[in-house]
């Protein structure tokens, strides 16, 4: 089949498919955009222009492919001019396209320093495809977009033995050992198989190193024979940058890398333990500290504010002032509890048998005792309250113990 450019840098099994399209639009004279559409420019979201190549690269895009090299090189340079624009996403679903171009391209991409360029795999970003993406150095996909497939292929037609049956005989006239070599009347020799097959070795060499170069990797028998790899295998081998759950998370990825943390209008980060460690790890440490401090700290408080309920505000106080001496020394809780086999323990006072002082009564006698004011013994009239069971329960027993008090 004859067609413009003669290399195509395209994933082998869409290969017959693109190609036998490609011919089916040429030969119908469908060549050019539709009358009313406009050729893709890119699209602005949150400050990063999104670049959409979708379908087969072409070299022009007014010719029988889907997207043209010429496109993409416009929308940069736009998206590049535009101060709203802070980055760029190149966002691909493509099998690939012609070879013709595509490095020049590629190396356009990978020289761009105005402004932070990435790639985003959204389904298939395969040969030519894969080859502008990597030159971004940036590649961002969902675990199963497929990427890859850095080999090149050429086409050949032969349709002597249709033309046989037919009756029909073309000659060729030409100038050049080479010059009517792979035409479609003719079977290849195995010279000229040669010689094509060294064109088609040459550009994939270059296809490789400028894969490895862009990615920072070294090539690798893994992906150098034009697989075609999920991302999440291909992030391994170095072909993705990160998987992303989206665009918008590629987008998010974009932002992060790219832009200062104290730019205003870099994306909030939340502030973990790990990147705290990582960034301050002085800080971390204080703040640690602090916090155990003040657990310490409200424990100590928590316990003595017991103390003084149970045992009086005048132990409190000689406790409190204990601490305050023990911490200005630097003591630990274990050296304190050793500190205390040293002091002398007050006698043992027998005391006759009380009445638990955690009984409900005797809370509730402390605290009629501190109230200026008796329980009340009615319902509040003017309230419309029922009584409280706190209340029923201290009346009942102060009537109990009148009666007893009677009785003896």
């Amino acid at each position: 089949m004859t067609t413009p450019d003669g290399l195509w840098a395209l994933a082998p099994q869409f290969a017959e498919q693109v190609l036998c399209d490609i011919q089916t639009r040429m030969t119908s004279g469908r060549m050019s955009v539709p009358a009313g559409q406009e050729p893709r420019r890119f699209s602005l979201r949150r400050g990063v222009a999104v670049i959409s190549i979708t379908g087969v690269i072409s070299r022009k895009e007014s010719l029988w492919a889907d997207v043209g090299q010429d496109g993409i090189r416009q929308a940069l340079d736009e998206a590049r001019q535009d101060e709203r624009v802070r980055g760029i996403l190149l966002s691909f679903n493509s099998p690939g396209g012609v070879a013709a171009g595509v490095k020049e391209l590629a190396d356009y991409i990978a020289s761009i320093d105005d402004k932070p360029v990435a790639a985003y795999a959204d389904g298939l970003t395969a040969s030519a495809a894969y080859w502008l993406a990597s030159a971004t150095g940036r590649v961002y996909a969902p675990a199963m977009a497929q990427v890859g497939s850095v080999g090149v292929i050429s086409e050949v037609r032969n349709i002597s033995g249709f033309l046989d049956k037919m009756g029909v005989s073309i000659t060729y006239i030409a100038s050049g050992k080479w010059k009517t070599a792979g035409n479609p009347v003719e079977k290849l020799t195995p010279e000229q198989t040669a010689y094509f097959q060294e064109r088609v070795d040459a550009l994939h060499t270059v296809f490789k190193a400028d894969v490895a170069q862009h990615m920072g990797i070294s090539q690798d028998p893994a992906w150098t024979e034009a697989q075609i790899l999920f991302a999440q295998s291909a992030q391994q081998l170095g072909l993705v940058t990160a998987i992303v759950r989206d665009e918008d998370q590629a987008i998010n990825r974009l932002l992060e890398v790219t832009m200062p943390d104290n730019s205003p209008d870099a994306p909030a980060q939340a502030m973990t333990r790990d990147r705290l460690a990582a960034e301050a790890p002085e800080l971390l440490k204080a703040l640690l500290e602090e916090g155990r401090d003040s657990a310490s700290n409200d424990g100590v408080e928590y316990a003595l504010n017991a103390m003084e309920t149970v045992c009086g505000k005048e132990k409190a106080e000689a406790v409190r002032a204990f601490v305050a001496q023990a911490k200005e020394l630097g003591l630990s809780a274990k050296q304190l509890a050793g500190l205390g086999k040293l002091m002398p323990q007050a006698p043992a006072v027998q005391q006759a048998p009380a009445e638990p002082q955690n009984s409900k009564s005797a809370i509730l006698n402390a605290l009629q005792e501190q109230s200026a004011q008796a329980l009340p013994t009615s319902p509040d009239a003017s309230a419309g309250q029922p009584k409280s069971s706190l209340v029923a329960d201290a009346e009942r027993r102060r009537a109990e113990a009148a009666r007893q008090g009677g009785n003896a």
